[in-house]
């Protein structure tokens, strides 16, 4: 993060704003007249973007017959080309970041970027849709406030609330949930990250409308997916098959 945050200052000066600058609360990035966070401030999260533009550095160094950007199992290994992939970015940082007019590289990103916030979005809606569906109007409200201080800092995708408490809640989308042993494996989720300090995981696939939720308390990550004791399952609900769902095919085509 702190690495893209100097990089996008540096590109975009005109439109970077330091902590608090905006109004109180407000995370350091990349505004625009309207006061609203610009889609490139999602590299600092975008695993698939970072991916994509990997690639295309390395594409820049066979060419000039230099070695690859590598990432493995070594930490000291992956930080130090982390820092090497910063390097290089910000070296070519100016021919990266023109106008999306001019610059093949930014439209690649911004396409990734928006198919990801496309996505994202639309798992939102299906856990408010089902929940406010099954439970009333009020059971899910969804927080929108991208870079506010307590949504950047506390992840909180989702306020729940269910017989007279209230829940805050992350939303992620998964492939398979199966139950082993004293545990639930959770896999094809995205940007893993453990969030103890909120009180559930909610997970979503889009293709079954099912939505899952769990305590996060105790849970951990192995081999890219969520641990989670069984004693923290928390609810299951499987929508409406005919439920609409936000179209990010545009994005994704």
């Amino acid at each position: 993060m702190k690495g893209w945050l100097e990089i996008l200052s540096k590109a975009y000066p005109n439109h970077w704003k330091n902590k608090n600058e905006l109004f109180v609360g407000h995370q350091p990035g990349l505004y625009n007249k309207e006061k609203d966070r610009l889609l490139l401030m999602n590299l600092t999260s975008s695993y698939s973007s970072f991916c994509l533009i990997t690639k295309l550095i390395n594409l820049y160094l066979s060419k000039n017959n230099l070695p690859p950007i590598e990432f493995g199992d070594d930490e000291k290994h992956n930080h130090t080309e982390l820092l090497r992939f910063f390097s290089i970015i910000d070296s070519l940082r100016h021919y990266i970041f023109l106008p999306q007019e001019t610059s093949p590289i930014l439209i690649k990103i911004t396409t990734k970027l928006f198919a990801g916030h496309c996505l994202g979005n639309r798992n939102k809606n299906i856990v408010e849709k089902i929940l406010n569906t099954t439970y009333g109007d009020e059971t899910c409200k969804l927080i929108n406030n991208v870079g506010i201080t307590k949504d950047t800092n506390n992840s909180v995708d989702a306020i729940i609330q269910l017989n007279d408490k209230t829940y805050t809640s992350q939303i992620k989308p998964y492939k398979s949930i199966i139950q082993k042993d004293n545990v639930f494996i959770v896999t094809g989720s995205s940007a893993l990250k453990i969030y103890h300090n909120l009180n559930l995981y909610i997970f979503v696939n889009s293709k079954s409308k099912t939505i899952w939720l769990f305590k996060t308390q105790n849970s951990r990550i192995f081999n890219g997916s969520y641990i989670i004791p069984i004693e923290n399952e928390f609810l299951k609900i499987v929508g409406d098959r005919n439920l609409e769902l936000i179209d990010c095919y545009k994005y994704l085509s």
